[in-house]
């Protein structure tokens, strides 16, 4: 793990996008998020006192096999994960 570096999973918010729920946004990308996907924050210079920092969603988790191009995930190939 690099310095500096933060990792969150967020898992099944199935209900983002939804009436009176949270909207889709930048952070998260997909309405019915069944699947979930994995954070990755980077503060700046690596220093813990720091107030600035990166992000970038590292894994979009979903089904390759899926015919909703949403739904497939960010992981390509025969990589998989449990």
């Amino acid at each position: 793990m690099p310095k500096g570096s933060v990792y969150c999973t967020l898992t099944n918010n199935s209900d983002r996008g939804k009436e009176g729920k949270a909207p889709v946004d930048a952070a998260n990308p997909r309405a019915n998020n069944q699947f979930g996907h994995i954070m990755h924050w980077r503060e700046e210079r690596a220093d813990p006192a720091s107030a600035k920092f990166t992000w970038n969603i590292l894994v979009l988790a979903g089904r390759t096999d899926s015919d909703d191009p949403k739904a497939k995930g960010s992981m390509q190939g025969q990589n998989s994960a449990a």
